[in-house]
């Protein structure tokens, strides 16, 4: 007896602990659901006003139950009101899932936009945009539905084209895509079947739309120095405790349509397939293609890790049938866009940069003497090592392969680009003593015949 009073009362006890345990669950818990298949079926709905707008967004469940689980966190705030059940669904009015982080992170970038309109505003308080075609900087500026001044620097590896990025960089106020298509490496894209990805990022950039970038956003955030092109934005996206402000697709985008000059360079990119580019009439992008004679270009390249690792490098062959089809290219663009290409040799750059420059800022439409010849006092007059550096005596750079190569190079160098020198008006030379003269000029003049 004794036996069956004792199992009596286990039995009692456990049945009311269960009753206990359920009723806990039920009570005064309406966002509690009894099991993974329930959490699929509800949807999660949010009223939210932002500012004078108000619209109603669904929540992906899973967010939504984690956001309940972690809402003991004292860090984050969570506003839940008005919760309804009945029909499987949750109203939540005026919900605000947002964490302290999220909060400071939203109010920097407005503070970072709105000092960044105040500067471009003071820098060019005193320039002249009439040149530019425009009657006040709104005119320019895509934030408030104006045609920003865009340029596309088109070259090949050790051409002198980051010297001239640089160069188009120092206007005031001009926002530089330094080399969105270094993630392709060491390779020249020539065929549009091979660039129509390279296409899409070109033209995404200079409409400021950088959402969906992530492999371009991954491969810059393994070498921060590249943002010592790019100082616009770096100005604007570094932070001592983290960076991750310059890799943000919906920051960069925002900031991008402030500025009202744009420049791109390229060196993986042949000319023959930016016409789709120049075709885009909303972009209305100019283009300076930059040249340089084949003998100055490989003697920069060789030896440079980078270049040894690809024949659209090191092979002269690839090199000056480019040059080629860039001369070609240039040509057809004349005669279907005028007024839109400005072709550019290195060496003109380098022994009359006043004239050369003058027709580049004539070109792109941009009052920017001032910024071009302080530039120019700072990057021609000294020497600085690294092999990336602008900071080099520029004059002595154009025929720095004459008194460095060996001439039996040089002469098997001519004959692969014999056609691509004639037609870009640089002459042979015919031995030895002739290509270490003083008195040999390797530049002519040229034409690109239509």
């Amino acid at each position: 007896m004794r036996r069956y009073n004792t199992y009596s009362i286990c039995l009692i006890f456990a049945l009311s602990i269960s009753l206990i345990i359920i009723g806990t669950q039920y009570v005064d818990n309406t966002l509690y659901f009894k099991s993974s298949e329930h959490w699929k079926s509800i949807k999660v709905i949010i009223k939210v006003e932002d500012g004078k707008d108000t619209y109603v967004q669904e929540i992906p469940i899973k967010l939504f139950h984690s956001v309940s689980e972690a809402a003991t966190n004292k860090e984050d705030i969570y506003t839940i009101t008005n919760t309804n059940q009945s029909h499987g669904s949750a109203l939540i009015n005026n919900a605000s899932i947002l964490t302290h982080k999220e909060t400071h992170l939203a109010t920097d970038i407005e503070n970072i936009l709105d000092k960044a309109r105040s500067d471009i505003r003071q820098q060019l308080s005193n320039f002249n945009l009439s040149c530019s075609g425009a009657h006040s900087l709104e005119d320019l500026v895509m934030e408030s539905g104006g045609h920003p001044i865009r340029t596309l620097v088109i070259s090949s590896w050790r051409s002198g084209s980051t010297f001239l990025g640089d160069l188009v960089n120092s206007i005031p106020s001009n926002y530089y895509h330094y080399e969105p298509l270094l993630m392709y490496g060491t390779k020249q894209l020539r065929r549009p079947t091979d660039a129509t990805e390279a296409l899409s990022i070109v033209r995404r950039m200079f409409k400021c739309n950088f959402e969906g970038l992530e492999e371009y956003f991954e491969f810059e955030s393994k070498d921060l120095s590249l943002f010592s092109h790019s100082t616009r934005l770096w100005e604007y996206c570094k932070n001592e405790k983290s960076n991750d402000l310059c890799f943000n697709g919906d920051f960069i985008s925002r900031i991008c349509k402030l500025f009202p000059f744009q420049s791109m360079k390229l060196v993986r990119l042949r000319l023959s397939l930016v016409d789709e580019i120049l075709n885009d009439n909303e972009l209305n992008v100019r283009v300076i293609l930059l040249m340089r004679d084949p003998r100055g270009l490989m003697q920069s390249r060789r030896h440079r890790r980078f270049c040894e690792l690809s024949s659209d490098c090191w092979e002269p062959s690839l090199v000056c049938a480019d040059m080629i089809s860039d001369y070609v290219a240039a040509r057809n663009i004349m005669q279907r866009y005028p007024g839109r290409l400005l072709v550019v040799r290195f060496e003109d750059l380098a022994l009359k940069p006043d004239i050369t420059t003058q027709k580049i800022l004539d070109f792109m439409r941009v009052d920017g003497r001032k910024a071009f010849d302080e530039f120019l006092e700072s990057h021609t007059n000294m020497e600085v090592a690294g092999v990336h550096s602008t900071f080099k005596v520029t004059r002595n750079i154009p025929f720095k392969w004459k008194y460095t190569l060996d001439y039996n190079y040089v002469n098997d160098l001519q004959i692969a680009c014999k056609e691509a020198m004639r037609l870009w008006g640089y002459k042979m030379v015919y031995n030895e003593t002739h290509m270490m003269s003083n008195e040999f000029n390797p530049v002519e003049d040229y034409t690109i015949s239509k």
